[in-house]
């Protein structure tokens, strides 16, 4: 009875236990004798069984995972501090929206001097840089965006807007030293592309600027002092060709004069050393313009065998009196025109030509011309001067062509010299893209050679040596001076000896002569009586030549004329011929003026100013043009036609330039103009011609435009004199209908 009851109570609270696991439950009650039965489906218990045992599998894979997620965040977390931590030479800083920092790596520390405790979540990145440099760009983001920008947000804007910014900022360290950066900033978003921050990572380049400041400095030191020396190679170039000029052109009257020989022996022999002396100089001031960069070439037509007949011309006479055998050998396929910087070329041939002459005491010089290979209008030609002297070692050759070096010290004492010629030599066959050598075996002799690139101009039909050498004209076509008035120069020049030089040499070459020991002087002067030319030395006491030829020029705008002023000075320095044309001048000549040099440029400036106003047929007009070109007609012929096709274009080519009010354009064109023009010597065209171009320099288009008649005027005069020369000789390669064409286009 008692068991019966303890099985019923059981089944009882059995039932409610059951009711509450839920109502799916099936529950079969039965009694027996042995009392009551609590009976569970199959199925129901089958089935709770299962589910008991799935959602304890995947309480414990769920438990799994997540240790698993967070072991591998930790060490993610731990790789990227360890990035940041080890990024020491850069500093990586990170913002929320706000600007406040959320992370300061170790290489933050390390620049900026702050811990990342003192600044992460209290202090955006203003407080490490300069107000100054805040305001500053938010004054250009303001210009950049249209609306202010301050603070905090003149950092991130770039990138706030979709892009980055890269800039040098500087960077205040908390001890209050300043340095400087290269800070780049970028956004920092969510996978969503929601913006959540700012990343900013910055590099110290300090260093970097205080080498760059440094490296700025030693080269502006080195400018003041290239500046120095020229300034002072240049008043030395004043000092001693002021009285060289005296003592060169009072020896040269003298040797006209009658002399006894041993009298003409001294004067030859100041004369030869005063010229020796001028070239040391032209040498030393050459290699100093070459040092600073300051020497520019010219890219002119010019005569090559005409030159290289020069050049041995030159020491014809040397050669002779040594004994030695002076020869040339052109290939016949070489141009006679061609472009390039005939100066230049003259100057290194020279100098090769002359230390064969000088290092040669048995045999022979021979100065040879080939042409290994032409590509169109381009010709590579290699000059050679081959010696019997006595040659260069191996380990000479190495130095040769150092400056101040020559291959014997010893030859120093022998033979003279600077050991500057070679150095110079060599750097100009650099600047004209050339190269230059020796070939040397000591002691049957040497071969010195460049190399160098030229256009052809096969203008004319003259093509090669032969042609060229075939129809040479000899000697030098005299003009009458007596024929015409005697022109008048005026010379204005403080130092009195050079002015007796002066007047006594204008006085042999057929010029009436008058002189002005002042600027002042010549300013009187030149406002009494029209002179034909005026000589202006630079630097005068009280007015100088620049003062004197800007009151000269204001006065004849006044009255409508123009006055060739040649300067005549002792400034050999780059620039100077420059400054010279800005102050108003006409040309450029360096003292001492040899006779030659000086009959030339007067015939230049002289002859050609009276051009206007004359027939193409005028003989002075012609012979003087003639003369400028040493009576060469094929050269003459060359140039010309291709002057006639290009000044309509360049005049063109200045219209349009003022028409578009581009003062750029207007230097550039008038520049090339003034070139073409200046082949012809000094005409009135050429002064026009540089006159608009300084217009162009300054910007002074006003002054372009008042200029642009008179020019057109000059180079119609021009053209017709060289179109008359042109047509005299027959087959010109303009016929007369079309140079009257080209005119009236000048005219236009």
């Amino acid at each position: 009875m008692e068991t019966r009851l303890i099985r019923g109570r059981v089944f009882a609270v059995l039932s409610a236990v059951l009711t509450l696991l839920g109502p799916g439950l099936v529950v079969v009650m039965t009694t027996s004798n042995s009392g009551p039965t609590i009976v569970l489906t199959g199925l129901i218990l089958v089935s709770w069984a299962l589910a008991t045992t799935c959602a304890g599998y995947l309480l414990w894979r769920s438990i799994c995972h997540r240790r698993s997620t967070e072991a591998a965040l930790h060490q993610a977390h731990a790789q990227l501090q360890g990035l940041l931590d080890g990024a020491t030479q850069v500093a990586i800083i990170a913002t929320d929206l706000n600007g406040l920092i959320t992370v300061f790596n170790a290489g933050a520390e390390r620049m900026l001097g702050y811990t990342a405790g003192e600044l992460i979540g209290r202090y955006t990145p203003e407080i490490f840089h300069s107000q100054q440099e805040i305001e500053r760009r938010g004054a250009e983001l303001m210009q950049e965006f249209g609306y202010p920008i301050a603070g905090f947000d003149v950092f991130v804007e770039p990138a706030r807007r979709g892009g980055h910014d890269v800039r040098e900022w500087t960077f205040v360290r908390k001890c209050g030293a300043r340095l400087i950066v290269t800070l780049a900033v970028t956004a920092i978003r969510d996978p969503a592309g929601a913006l959540t921050g700012f990343l900013g990572t910055a590099t110290d380049i300090s260093d970097g600027k205080r080498a760059e400041a440094n490296l700025r400095r030693a080269m502006e030191d080195a400018e003041v002092a290239t500046r120095a020396k020229s300034d002072f190679l240049a008043t030395m170039s004043h000092e001693i060709r002021t009285p060289m000029n005296g003592v060169i052109g009072m020896t040269r009257l003298l040797l006209d004069t009658p002399l006894s020989p041993q009298q003409r022996d001294y004067a030859e022999t100041i004369r030869d050393s005063g010229d020796a002396l001028l070239d040391i100089i032209d040498d030393i001031l050459d290699f100093s313009k070459i040092e600073a960069g300051k020497l520019e070439l010219e890219h002119i037509p010019f005569d090559l065998h005409g030159l290289v007949g020069y050049v041995v011309e030159l020491f014809a006479e040397m050669a002779y009196r040594k004994g030695l055998e002076l020869t040339v050998d052109l290939d016949a396929q070489i141009p006679r025109v061609c472009f390039g910087d005939p100066g230049r070329i003259r100057q290194v041939l020279t100098n090769l030509v002359s230390n064969a002459v000088k290092f040669t005491e048995r045999g022979s010089v021979l100065v040879r011309v080939t042409q290994p290979q032409r590509q169109g209008s381009r010709v590579h030609l290699r000059f050679a001067v081959t010696d019997t002297g006595i040659g260069v070692s191996e380990e000479d050759r190495s130095r040769l062509f150092q400056p101040f070096t020559q291959a014997d010290p010893s030859t120093t004492r022998k033979y003279g010299g600077t050991g500057l010629g070679l150095a110079i030599s060599s750097r100009l066959v650099q600047m004209m893209s050339g190269r230059i050598g020796v070939d040397s075996v000591p002691p049957r002799g040497s071969t010195f050679w460049f190399t160098l690139d030229l256009e052809a101009a096969a203008a004319a039909g003259v093509t090669t040596a032969t042609e060229a050498f075939g129809d040479l004209r000899s000697g030098r076509p005299e003009v009458n001076l007596s024929s015409v008035s005697r022109p008048r120069v005026l010379v204005a020049e403080d130092n009195l000896t050079n002015r007796r030089v002066a007047a006594f040499t204008l006085e042999k070459l057929g010029y009436a002569c008058d002189t002005a020991g002042s600027g002042r002087e010549a300013v009187e002067a030149a406002s009494r009586f029209p002179y034909a030319a005026i000589l202006m030395d630079c630097q005068m006491p009280g007015m100088d030549g620049f003062a004197a030829t800007a009151e000269i020029r204001a006065a004849e705008r006044e009255r409508g004329i123009h006055t060739p002023i040649i300067a005549m000075t002792a400034n050999a320095m780059k620039g100077a011929r420059e400054q010279c044309l800005r102050a108003g001048m006409d040309d450029y000549v360096a003292k001492p003026v040899p006779p030659d040099a000086l009959e030339s440029i007067l015939l230049r400036w002289i002859y050609p100013s009276r051009w206007a106003g004359t027939s193409p047929g005028s003989v002075a007009a012609r012979e003087a043009l003639r003369a400028h070109f040493g009576g060469d007609e094929l050269l003459l012929h060359a140039v010309g036609g291709v002057f006639l096709s290009d000044v309509p274009r360049l005049l063109d080519r200045v219209r349009c330039a003022l028409h578009a009010n581009d003062p750029l354009q207007l230097e550039r064109t008038a520049h090339t103009l003034k070139g073409a023009v200046g082949n012809f010597g000094g005409s009135p065209a050429f002064s026009l011609s540089a006159e608009m171009e300084a217009a162009g320099r300054s910007g002074d288009l006003r002054a372009a435009h008042e200029a642009l008649p008179a020019l057109e005027r000059a180079l119609d005069g021009l053209r017709e004199v060289i179109a008359a020369i042109l047509e005299d000789r027959g087959g010109v390669s303009h016929s007369s209908e079309d140079t009257r064409s080209g005119m009236s286009a000048v005219r236009s």
